[in-house]
């Protein structure tokens, strides 16, 4: 698994630079799990809104199945949308982010991020926008043109919906997932359907869902990501508080270490849990914990992402 991590970025690495800053996008094209595989996800109907007071304990990152991991064959539990959860976003409409993408010194290309208004199933939304376009000789070795678009829920900061539009090199594709929250599945744009656990992310919400979380050194937290077919746990961990360089000059930042637990099938079917790991990100210790930057593991160093401009969203 680590080895074709590593491939990827090896032999792609412009392309692959760009999906890895999109942080999650890494961790489920290395992955086999199906969605049938992640029943394990259907927990109480609260686990999701985790309350970081009840997970202190970071020693040891996961060493075979533990409380969050047992992967059992039950049915995937469903919220009605009356009972969906209400929740309290940090960010909001006109909020904007560009972050310089870098390796090994070299400066590979831009990440852009915004928020608008936006609205789904009659209910607020924020229309959660990312572009990534590499640029120089990053640009001129393999040209990369993406953007992904999130619908997130306003009340319960969950994903209604992703689009995923790829160009690398005038060669274009794209992807649409619609999440159907309450009735627990997923369906993609050729009508393949998955199950889902309440309140799953999409790899875009994932961050903004991340940044919403009442932080402290020594917690750790897990929530549910879906890209494509795929379905996992990320799980994170609040290592230290550290000072970092930004565009308005030295800041406390949380580092916040991520790791990504999944199914790999076994020729059984019991399948056995996988882990992939890797990205680190600072976030700002204020109110709206703003990624900072963002390192992804290479094959040669490190992939960093260091932000240059930021605006707030309207009131806030």
């Amino acid at each position: 698994m680590k080895m074709l991590f590593n491939n990827l970025v090896r032999d792609r690495l412009s392309a692959q630079l760009f999906a890895m800053v999109l942080f999650f996008f890494c961790f489920f094209t290395t992955t086999g799990l199906t969605a049938a595989d992640t029943a394990e996800l259907s927990a109480p109907e609260n686990y999701y809104q985790v309350d970081l007071a009840d997970h202190h304990d970071t020693e040891g990152l996961v060493d075979g199945v533990d409380e969050d991991t047992e992967l059992l064959d039950e049915s995937v539990d469903t919220v009605p949308a009356e009972h969906f959860r209400e929740l309290s976003p940090n960010f909001g409409p006109g909020e904007y982010k560009r972050w310089r993408v870098t390796y090994l010194g070299l400066t590979a290309g831009d990440l852009e991020a915004w928020v608008e208004e936006d609205e789904f199933e009659g209910r607020p939304a924020f229309r959660l926008n990312l572009r990534a376009r590499s640029r120089g000789v990053a640009s001129w070795l393999y040209r990369v043109r993406d953007q992904a678009v999130s619908f997130m829920d306003v009340g319960g900061l969950f994903s209604w919906g992703y689009e995923y539009f790829q160009d690398h090199k005038g060669e274009e594709d794209e992807e649409r997932i619609r999440y159907y929250q309450d009735q627990g599945f997923f369906m993609d744009e050729e009508g393949k359907r998955g199950e889902i656990p309440p309140y799953t992310q999409d790899a875009l919400s994932a961050v903004y869902y991340l940044r919403t979380l009442d932080l402290e050194v020594g917690d750790k937290a897990s929530y549910p990501v879906q890209v494509g077919s795929d379905v996992g746990v990320i799980r994170l961990y609040v290592r230290r508080v550290e000072d970092v360089k930004t565009y308005d000059g030295w800041r406390k930042a949380y580092l916040v270490e991520t790791e990504l637990l999944t199914i790999e099938p076994g020729e059984d079917e019991s399948g056995e849990i996988d882990k992939v790991d890797g990205i680190r990100i600072w976030l700002s210790k204020d109110e709206r914990r703003v990624p900072y930057q963002i390192a992804v593991a290479a094959y040669f160093g490190s992939i960093y992402a260091y932000l240059e401009e930021y605006r707030p969203g309207e009131g806030y």
